[in-house]
């Protein structure tokens, strides 16, 4: 019996209505690109007006961001070090600045106290002052701060 020839996975990025539990579209990844390349061809063809679109930190770009805008959508985008200066400056910005909301939510189960925390800043004033921030001001309304703690049962 002759093997396989060994292939790539195939890398696809999805849109997803989590109210609905439906998958709305799918873009390949070609073999030399990535996510940043799929996400703006899948957002093309998505009907979005009043949406809010969630992207993880690989899609966390200005073009998407613009492209998400001029579609009438809102956006959440996950920094993370992959935008190194962003994320600089959104850590810094929660050691300054006080948050104007913070839920907390507990769970238990599974062995465990989960605890996960949202901190939202919306006074930007100190994002402001970074002048390459100040021209995607008009882009940015809120910044959130996300925590999972996780603690064992004993």
């Amino acid at each position: 019996m002759t093997p396989l020839p060994i292939r790539a996975l195939i890398h696809m990025v999805s849109a997803f209505a989590v109210e609905n539990g439906l998958c709305l579209g799918q873009s390949l990844c070609s073999e030399k690109s990535n996510e940043i390349t799929a996400i703006p061809q899948l957002l093309e063809l998505l009907i979005i007006k009043g949406c809010s679109v969630a992207i993880d930190a690989m899609g966390c770009q200005t073009e998407i961001a613009q492209q998400i805008i001029a579609k009438e959508a809102d956006y959440i985008l996950a920094v993370k070090d992959n935008q190194k200066e962003l994320h600089t400056q959104v850590q810094k910005m929660f050691n300054i600045t006080k948050p104007s909301v913070i839920s907390i939510d507990e769970d238990l189960g599974h062995g465990r106290v989960e605890t996960r925390k949202c901190s939202i800043i919306d006074d930007l004033t100190f994002f402001d002052s970074d002048k390459e921030r100040k021209c995607r001001k008009p882009m940015v309304m809120n910044i959130g701060l996300f925590d999972n703690f996780y603690y064992p049962i004993i």
